[in-house]
């Protein structure tokens, strides 16, 4: 009997593999302090702690961040949004001890990136409102039909 040989021909393809990690895009648009706008905190040691915060926020102290809490009532806009985008950088002991002592969903602080979150505070509210409202049934009304029983 004859013998047939087959040659098998191997292809091989390489793939490369992808990770991305979403992260929330910095904000183009966002307010950075300025030495004249830090210069108009009346407190020399929420001066230095807002500096420090806003230059190098991964070295803010507990006790810094605690001076900064106190002054958070003087701040303007513009000073809160740029506190609530750096803190979004400081170490995870400082963010938790400012989300212990601040209500960050009250609305002064929508730029700020919770402790275990990859949103602000502002898009994590939107995203609240949009499952609720696609959850939500369409008409809060009976349907015609139940609204007209007869009486005996």
């Amino acid at each position: 009997m004859p013998t047939t040989t087959v040659r098998a021909s191997t292809t091989t393809t390489a793939l490369s593999e992808t990770t991305t990690t979403l992260k929330p895009p910095p904000s183009t648009n966002a307010p950075r302090l300025s030495a004249e706008q830090i210069g108009q905190i009346d407190d020399p040691v929420v001066q230095e702690a807002v500096t420090r915060l806003v230059s190098e926020p991964e070295q803010l102290t507990v006790e810094q961040l605690e001076s900064i809490v106190e002054a958070v009532d003087e701040f303007d806009s513009e000073t809160l949004t740029a506190v609530a985008e750096a803190l979004s950088e400081a170490p995870p002991e400082v963010k938790a001890q400012f989300e212990e002592e601040v209500n960050i969903y009250d609305g002064a602080f929508d730029a700020y990136v919770p402790s275990g979150s990859n949103v602000t505070v502002g898009q994590r509210r939107t995203i609240v409102v949009i499952t609720a409202a696609t959850a939500s049934p369409l008409s809060p009304l009976a349907p015609a039909s139940v609204r007209r029983r007869k009486t005996l």
